[in-house]
């Protein structure tokens, strides 16, 4: 029994932390990642290891978060601008995105709920720790469910709901860093 708690925490703890590869010049290889957040909106963009949760998989292998998150209006209407970092035990990312709103829409009681699908292109402009000299790119997608209170006047966003699921698939070269 105490074989089967050993290997269960070396497997989880494997998983959250995210393992260390060895050193090299240059590492390149294929980039996945997920975003997930489910809860107060008003948190959504506060960043820290309570906001948007980050899992990543191919040349980084991790569990993290998302931190300061920013996001603007594009230059046409229904774009926006934005980035982030990717924040992990081993270091982090920061991502420029640039995306489209491709679909808004309303439902629920007094259309206080709102639907919303995105995509885009992302950038890996820099890194820090095992990440130093990030970069790379590669598209996004996904979709954020905004749940608002119905009152009588309409809908009020004080205690509204996000739930968010957005994921993205590109490339990654890590130079002069290790691949976790």
């Amino acid at each position: 029994m105490k074989r089967m708690r050993l290997l269960v925490g070396i497997v989880v703890g494997s998983a959250v932390l995210g393992l260390a590869g060895p050193a090299s010049a240059a590492t390149s290889g294929t980039q996945d990642w997920r975003i997930t957040f489910d809860g107060p909106l008003s948190t959504a963009n506060a960043g820290g290891p309570t906001g948007r949760t980050v899992i990543t998989h191919g040349l980084v292998n991790s569990m993290g978060y998302e931190d300061n998150v920013s996001q603007q209006p594009g230059s046409s209407p229904g774009t926006f601008v934005g980035g982030s970092d990717f924040v992990f035990p081993v270091g982090s990312y920061t991502v420029h995105v640039d995306g489209v709103i491709d679909n808004i829409r309303t439902f629920g009681p007094n259309s206080c709920y709102l639907l919303i699908d995105v995509s885009g292109t992302y950038d890996v402009v820099s890194g820090t720790g095992a990440f130093a000299g990030a970069t790379g790119g590669g598209t996004f997608s996904g979709r954020n469910i905004v749940l608002q209170t119905p009152t009588d006047d309409g809908c009020s966003p004080d205690g509204a709901t996000l739930v968010s699921h957005l994921r993205g698939s590109g490339s990654m070269t890590l130079t002069g860093a290790q691949a976790a």
